[in-house]
């Protein structure tokens, strides 16, 4: 499969077509087709009734998943990646440096490269990350220890999605930098993630879990991936046609979707978990091949909102601790608490997920009825 983009190839989408931005991309299936279409009628029939038919369901921990990793090797290496990104007298900061790394965030998405990216203060070039990686057993020995933490932990059923279809090329493992926020001190990784959706993701979660130490100050990453996992934003998607280009003879393809909101979410979390739906969606449609060869797939994503009378819960420290224990998840320190729990303790607002390994993945219900065009906010 080819993709035309006409951001990258303006050439190829004449002004007679009257596109008004860059998100317009043609897809093509081989490189005859670029020319003169050699697909058969019958395929492009058989594409056309699947983009009537498509649909798509998207949850946040559905694709993307937290683990509290407390693998030696991976918290020397980012101590050693901190040690690069501090201050010029690096010495006398490494004798300085009582504050050991006991355990790093892994987010793990549903792509299938293996770009590592992690959170750094400021950004490190692409060097003295090789001397970090270098100094613990190279990259495929880094790798091969973030692919064991992954199989003992990520869901057997996780949905994958196809190539990012925008596929820049990026270093195979990086840093992006990060302003001061609570997540600062603990290093967090991400793999199988586009790249794309990683700077949405960090600021969700960093905000999450401000929040979750506001109101609990015994609030931990335990917490928030607790957290993470009861995010409460549903997204149910179909292809339209947008419009048809005479001059070009071709269908414009554009993903619709109704989202389903809390309504004690911000905008500014509704706003990055959009973000990355936006991305994953795109990616879905765009890989599985069911856009019709020569036709064009706009990539702004158009929703309607709603919200709904189901509140976010923040979980409490205790609250969390006792779901990990559920989920027989790895916990290698006692917790912080007193070994007993209180008997005042918060009520749990909603049930416990079982885990995702032994469990069917329900289909999406939305909480709403009645969408309207004044709800309609395009994106």
């Amino acid at each position: 499969m080819l993709s035309v983009f006409r951001e990258r190839y303006p050439e190829l989408f004449p002004e007679s077509w009257k596109l008004n931005n860059s998100s317009y991309n043609i897809k093509y299936y081989t490189e005859e087709c670029k020319t003169k279409c050699v697909c058969s009628e019958e395929e492009q029939v058989r594409r056309r009734s699947l983009c009537s038919s498509f649909h798509f369901n998207w949850k946040l921990d559905d694709y993307y998943d937290l683990f509290i990793v407390k693998n030696r090797v991976l918290c020397e290496l980012f101590e050693e990646i901190s040690y690069l990104s501090s201050s010029n007298d690096k010495e006398k900061n490494r004798s300085q440096q009582c504050d050991k790394i006991k355990e790093i965030i892994m987010v793990c998405g549903p792509y299938p490269n293996e770009i590592l990216q992690c959170s750094s203060v400021p950004y490190l070039a692409s060097a003295q990350i090789g001397i970090a990686i270098r100094k613990f057993g190279g990259l495929d020995h880094i790798k091969n220890i973030i692919s064991t933490e992954i199989r003992k932990r990520k869901p057997k059923y996780s949905p994958t999605l196809p190539k990012s279809m925008l596929n820049q090329s990026r270093e195979p493992f990086s840093t992006f930098n990060i302003v001061y926020s609570g997540l600062k001190r603990t290093p967090i990784l991400f793999t199988n993630c586009s790249g794309y959706e990683v700077a949405s993701l960090y600021h969700y979660l960093d905000d999450l879990y401000m929040e979750l130490k506001w109101n609990d100050k015994s609030a931990d990453f335990q917490t928030l991936r607790y957290a993470m996992r009861k995010t409460y934003l549903q997204v149910e998607s179909h292809l339209e046609i947008q419009s048809y280009i005479e001059a070009a003879k071709k269908n414009v393809y554009q993903i619709v979707s109704n989202v389903c909101v809390s309504e004690n979410m911000d905008m500014m979390n509704r706003d990055m978990l959009l973000n990355i739906f936006e991305y994953n969606s795109m990616d879905f449609v765009w890989g599985s091949g069911i856009i019709p060869c020569g036709d064009i797939l706009y990539t702004d994503v158009e929703a309607t909102w709603k919200k709904t009378s189901e509140q976010i819960h923040y979980p409490n420290y205790e609250e969390a601790y006792i779901y990990s224990k559920l989920l027989d998840y790895d916990i290698d320190d006692p917790p912080k608490k007193d070994s007993y729990m209180s008997l005042k303790s918060n009520t749990v607002t909603s049930g416990l997920r079982k885990r995702k390994e032994h469990s069917v993945q329900e289909p999406f219900v939305p909480n709403v009825c009645n969408w309207t065009h004044n709800d309609k906010v395009s994106t």
